[in-house]
């Protein structure tokens, strides 16, 4: 480094974010940057990251000023990255470890576009004898040609990922001490993401394999994933931001994939093992984000003649935890699940119902009767112990997620005729929307949700849905049919003034008011504020009924809501061109309400 290479730790602080700032400063201390060269004005270096192959940095001064940095990571944020700031560090309290010797010369760098890629820096291999360039490679020695490679790897490392490409499957130890690098970032860094990165990167070859139909590899991928998180040092005082979280969840649905493929027992057992080490991470942490609901999974998978490994695996797990803080907490979660395995061994279905009752987990058990074909007692455990809200929903869920898809539906559809449950149809929705050949009976249960939530907003939903299928002129007369056999006026009313259809809305309020009941029930102020500007004369006598009403309350709230009212009334004489109307009207209450002194006050104040 020389004089013109200048740069102030405050500087390089005003150049990132200050999270940023304290990862570059992590990554410096622990001597991330390395091959630090001179270029020209110029510093350039290799960065070691979360990836296999190092990343560029480089800086370059002008006139003793910083004026340009870039490195070929992804980052595309505010200032500079990481890495940059390893390299000004490195700069700053340690300018003798930049080498003197000048790389080739180079033109000036462009300026760096917006995804911050630049090509790697012609770096000048060490002098070796050159072979012969006439000789084909074929022809060449083994160590000429480790030679060649090493020496493009001097000049391209990028290469790297070609020349030590990531290991097969069969390599576990490979894999697993990707893992460790990867959790290492975490623990030492507090690099979620990248961490998190590196455990989806791996995800992807395993499910390579199981597109290929390699249960085998893709299990053992997945399965040294779950062992390496759940025994990896993942410092509980970190708060997680969620990275973790869709990493592992997806490597959880993987595994489920694989567990419906799997028959060999040992294969399977090794499988049960890592997600019961996810799960006692989960209770160790009290965290139950990062792999979600593994503990169905369990309940759901797990055979009878699976369960003696289990409990002694759920035992083992259970002594490792015994003197941690929060111990009475994770026994409650140990002994529910060994009381489990306990009811699941007896082999006795009541035992297992009442257990995971008690558990409020019986949609486990309906899925774990569905996979196993037996329909009926699933459906049977289904209506009888799960009958409305959103544990129904999450028995259906359960059935269909058990391959029965048919019965779900028809139980959902069998239980609307006597309540319309909001849970089971917003789930019925949802599969529906999620699964093309259901689409076609989502305008019948959109129909259900209008009735059940009367919000215009699903309304204009069933609306838009019916006319893509072109059916609404089919659709809206069925709709009104029903909420009018159900008696429901207030959707009624409602879907007539959201359509406009004044008349309408008045004529069903008329009714209403003429049934043996008779109480409107405010109904009929909403239709005066809805239709004011297309029928005054019929809101006046609906607004001065409420305004008498809310008078009579004798209270200051009352007040203000009458004079409210009353500005309604004024607009809706005016908009008639009846002024004297209106001052006849006001006039008369002033004076049948004269001995209220704060009503009129309240008149005074509004300009009555």
């Amino acid at each position: 480094m020389t004089d013109k290479h200048q740069i102030t730790l405050v500087q390089i602080e005003a150049r990132c974010t200050p999270k940023i700032f304290q990862r570059g400063q992590t990554y410096y201390e622990e001597g991330a940057i390395y091959k630090r060269r001179m270029n020209g004005d110029g510093v350039d270096a290799l960065c070691s990251g979360s990836e296999r192959k190092p990343y560029h940095v480089s800086a370059l001064w002008k006139n003793g000023q910083l004026v340009w940095t870039q490195c070929d990571c992804p980052y595309d944020y505010e200032g500079d990255c990481k890495h940059v700031v390893a390299l000004l560090l490195t700069c700053l309290y340690h300018p003798e470890k930049i080498s003197t010797r000048t790389l080739a010369k180079t033109t000036k760098p462009i300026a760096p576009s917006k995804s911050r890629i630049i090509q790697p820096p012609q770096m000048t291999p060490p002098p070796a004898p050159k072979p012969p360039q006439n000789v084909p490679l074929m022809q060449r020695q083994h160590h000429e040609l480790v030679r060649m490679v090493n020496q493009m790897l001097q000049r391209y490392p990028d290469l790297d990922d070609i020349v030590n490409p990531i290991p097969p499957s069969s390599e576990a130890g490979s894999y697993r001490r990707l893992l460790q690098r990867a959790l290492y970032q975490y623990a030492n860094m507090m690099d979620e993401e990248e961490s998190a990165h590196e455990i989806v990167r791996i995800t992807t070859i395993g499910d390579d394999h199981a597109k290929k139909g390699d249960w085998e590899r893709a299990t053992e991928i997945y399965n040294l994933i779950l062992e390496s998180f759940a025994i990896g040092s993942i410092p509980h005082y970190y708060p997680l931001q969620g990275f973790f979280a869709v990493a592992i969840n997806g490597v959880v649905g993987s595994i489920e994939r694989c567990l419906a493929q799997l028959t060999e027992m040992q294969t399977r057992l090794w499988v049960l093992n890592a997600l019961v080490q996810l799960w006692s991470w989960q209770v160790r942490y009290n965290n139950a984000e990062v792999g979600g609901d593994v503990q169905t999974l369990l309940y759901t998978s797990i055979r009878p003649e699976e369960v003696p490994p289990m409990q002694r695996w759920v035992k083992l797990e259970m002594n490792l935890g015994r003197h941690e803080n929060n111990w009475a907490v994770q026994q409650a979660k140990y002994d529910n699940f060994l009381r489990m395995l306990g009811a699941m061994r007896s082999q006795k279905p009541t035992r297992l119902i009442q257990e995971l009752s008690t558990q409020g987990m019986l949609h486990a058990y309906i899925k774990r009767l569905a996979l196993l074909g037996q329909v009926k007692e699933a459906v049977q455990v289904l209506t009888t112990e799960l009958r409305h809200g959103s544990r129904r929903a999450e028995g259906l869920q359960a059935l269909w997620d058990g391959g029965q898809q048919a019965w779900a539906l028809s139980l959902a559809k069998d239980g609307m005729a006597t309540h319309l449950d909001s849970d089971v149809i917003e789930w019925v929705l949802k599969m529906c929307h999620q699964h093309d050949p259901y689409k076609e009976v989502i305008v019948e249960w959109m129909v259900l949700h209008v009735r059940c939530t009367r919000q215009m907003n699903h309304y204009d939903a069933l609306k838009e849905m019916a006319q893509i299928q072109n059916r609404w002129d089919a659709v809206y007369p069925q709709l009104i049919d029903e909420v009018q056999a159900s008696g429901d006026n207030a959707l009624l009313i409602n879907i007539y003034l959201h359509d406009e259809k004044w008349d309408l809305a008045w004529r069903t309020l008329r009714k209403v008011e003429a049934s043996p009941e008779g109480d409107s029930d405010g109904l009929d102020l909403h239709v005066a504020q809805a239709s004011c500007d297309e029928y005054p004369e019929r809101a006046i006598p609906v607004y001065m009924k409420y305004v008498h009403q809310h008078i009579g309350q004798r209270n200051r709230e009352g007040y203000a809501e009458a004079v409210r009212l009353l500005g309604m009334v004024q607009g809706a004489y005016e908009q008639q061109d009846e002024f004297e109307r209106w001052e006849r009207v006001i006039a008369t209450l002033r004076t049948q309400y004269k001995a209220l002194r704060t009503l009129q006050d309240e008149l005074k104040r509004a300009g009555l």
